[in-house]
Parts: structure tokens; C-alpha cells; sequence
């Protein structure tokens, strides 16, 4: 009988303690905020964010398709050779984030005036540059776009590089950008004007005639960073 006067006490005191006990006990979602007030779901406390810096330092090659455009002046000679296509290379060392040496070579088929040259029909310009580039987002994960100059050595042979007929030297001047696909791939473009002062002197022969040569170039080029 005592016994079971004493269940429902038991019963009714464990109803009273058992709130307590659940309050005291650690929370799952301890980690969790809630969102906002009045809101049932729960949102993860936002972790602090890598450094995703990029590592821009070391070695680049590239190569693209490059269109050379010979800008009229007047003289009869800058009309020699006509407007152009043809491709480039070139190879970069990276010294800083802003700071990068790159040294070009290139070649482009051009046709020439008839009126000015009757032996052949095209001519082929090549050129060695270096150059300096300054890139303007050095910390940019994706696009870099980047001012350069240089100064180069050119030459125009006859069709099917026969001989030289122009040598001289040049410098350049533009800018351009580059799209990061992943670190190590790149797609860019850019803009640049050459001036070029060229002459068909030889070590026997003086030269019988110059041209100073307007030029703007334009480029596509896929550039593998290492």
C-alpha cells in the first residue's frame, strides 16, 4: 500500500524536475545563429575567408595570332608593304606581382605596293622585341590588364625570305589584358603602336633610302604560366 502511495509523488516530482534537466543539457546546433528573429531555421556561422592571393611570381610562355596594320604617312615608302597578318611568340619572367620582362618574336605577311616594288609580290616582317610590362591589378584572381614597352629589331625580306631588303630598330607602346582561366592558363589581348626606322644598308652597301614606319598591332595569344 505505502508503496503505491508513493508512485504518483515520484511521477509527480520527476514532471517538475525533468524541464530543468532539459534546459541543462548542450544544445546541438550550439554553432548556429538563427538567422533572424521569428525564423525556425538555422544559419552556419560564416567561417573567416582564406588568403586567395595569387602567386604571380616566375616563368610565362605564349604565342597568338597577331594583325599588323601600316598606318599611310605620305611618304612613298611607307606604302612598301600594306597591312598584314601573321603570328607571335614570346617568353616572360614574372619578378614582381607589377613587374614583368618579356621577350617577343614575331613574323607577318604583307603585300607589297606594285607601283613602288616590281620584283615580288609580298614581303615578310620579323621582329625581335623586349619589352617591360606593368600589370595595374597585380592582386586581380581573374583579369590583369597591363601597360608595356620596349624597343625591338626589324627586318623586311622578299617573299620567301630570299634576301633582306629593310633593317632597323624600333620601339613600342600599349597595353592590353589577360583573362585567367585556371593559374596556369590565360587567354589576352592588346594593342600596340611600333615606330620603326628602317633602311637598306648593308655591311658593303650604304644605305640609298630610309622610312621611319608607323605600325599598330593588335593581338590574341594563349600564355602558359609555369
Amino acid at each position: 500500500m505505502t508503496r503505491m502511495m508513493l508512485a504518483p509523488l515520484v511521477l509527480l516530482a520527476a514532471l517538475l524536475v525533468l524541464p530543468d534537466l532539459v534546459a541543462a543539457q548542450p544544445v546541438a546546433h550550439s554553432t548556429y545563429n538563427r538567422r533572424k528573429p521569428g525564423r525556425s531555421t538555422w544559419a552556419p556561422v560564416p567561417r573567416p575567408r582564406r588568403d586567395s592571393a595569387p602567386n604571380r611570381l616566375g616563368l610565362y610562355l605564349g604565342g597568338g595570332i597577331l594583325g599588323d596594320y601600316l598606318i599611310d604617312s605620305g611618304n612613298d615608302l611607307t606604302r612598301f608593304i600594306r597591312t598584314g597578318w601573321g603570328g607571335e611568340l614570346f617568353l616572360g619572367l614574372r619578378l614582381s606581382p607589377s613587374i614583368a620582362l618579356e621577350l617577343g618574336g614575331g613574323m607577318s605577311f604583307h603585300d607589297t605596293d606594285p607601283n613602288l616594288q616590281e620584283h615580288y609580290d609580298q614581303a615578310i616582317l620579323s621582329g625581335l622585341t623586349l619589352d617591360l610590362k606593368y600589370f595595374l591589378m597585380p592582386s586581380s584572381v581573374r583579369i590583369e590588364p597591363f601597360l608595356q614597352g620596349g624597343a625591338g629589331f626589324y627586318t623586311v625580306s622578299e617573299e620567301g625570305l630570299k634576301g633582306r631588303e629593310m633593317t632597323g630598330g624600333g620601339w613600342q607602346a600599349g597595353g592590353g589584358v589577360e583573362v585567367r582561366l585556371s593559374p596556369s592558363l590565360g587567354l589576352g589581348g592588346r594593342v600596340l603602336y611600333k615606330g620603326m626606322y628602317m633602311d637598306n644598308g648593308t655591311d658593303i652597301l650604304p644605305a640609298t633610302r630610309s622610312v621611319y614606319l608607323n605600325h599598330l598591332t593588335g593581338d590574341l595569344s594563349i600564355t602558359l604560366h609555369f
